[in-house]
């Protein structure tokens, strides 16, 4: 069972794992852009991205999903910290391949919002250019949440779970990112999940505040004859049978 509070040791351990979970999005995500614009554009709009409506108050939602996926740092079990900031890296770092190998251009996509420029959906469009598309780390940072909260058996699973599902959809409704990004988040926080959960099943008993401690083996008193012989007539008997 976990403690019902987190000891100041493991509260900064959690932070430190949770910053550099931070720093590891910035350099996969803003050192991709600070290469230089990319002449040829990758454009994976589906009929079906244009035709979804602009919904500016799921802003609010898309901009919770920034934050969400840091949680996991002090959601999960000790022993899971580090496996689920290897999936987040992991995951960042696959994502920053595929936004070198697959720029992409939302720029015509977020024209459909054109008219909500003020609110949170206009400081999220002010903050984050129309680039790094493929994946979606929004989605992609959920669901690998979700996931690993799943994995755990957390009381938090079902709030991932919802949490992952709102950010598919605040993703498109916002016009941030087209459905391909989305799909594309999703499969890569699966593969993810999978590399750096290898191993870790059947711990799940292992309490946070107590570590493993060896048994030690219990001496068991000789059994001995009472001529000294060392053996016991009925066992012997028993064994000669």
């Amino acid at each position: 069972m976990r403690s019902a509070t987190l000891s100041p040791y493991d509260l900064s351990m959690r932070a430190g794992r949770a910053a550099i979970g931070a720093s590891c999005f910035v350099a996969c995500y803003y050192g991709v852009q600070a290469l230089g614009p990319v002449a040829t554009r990758i454009n994976p709009a589906l009929p079906i991205d244009w035709r979804l409506p602009c919904v500016p108050a799921m802003a609010w939602v898309y901009a919770i999903g920034v934050l969400w996926p840091f949680a996991l740092a002090f959601l999960l079990p000790r022993y899971l910290v580090d496996r689920g900031l290897a999936a987040f890296v992991v995951l960042s770092a696959m994502a920053g391949i595929l936004f070198l190998a697959f720029p992409t251009d939302g720029s015509a996509l977020r024209a459909q919002c054109a008219a909500a420029t003020g609110g949170v959906l206009g400081l999220v469009e002010r903050l984050d250019p129309p680039v790094n598309l493929m994946p979606s780390l929004h989605v992609g940072y959920a669901v690998l949440t979700a996931l690993w909260l799943r994995h755990a058996g957390s009381r938090w699973r079902w709030l991932a779970v919802a949490m992952a599902a709102l950010q598919m959809v605040a993703v498109c409704l916002t016009k941030q990112h087209f459905l391909a990004d989305a799909a594309a988040g999703a499969l890569l926080a699966l593969i993810a999940y999978r590399l750096a959960a290898i191993g870790s099943a059947g711990r799940e008993g292992i309490s946070d505040s107590q570590p493993c401690r060896s048994r030690k083996p219990t001496m068991r008193p000789a059994i001995t004859s009472s001529d000294g012989s060392g053996k016991v007539p009925g066992i012997v008997a028993r064994a000669e049978r």
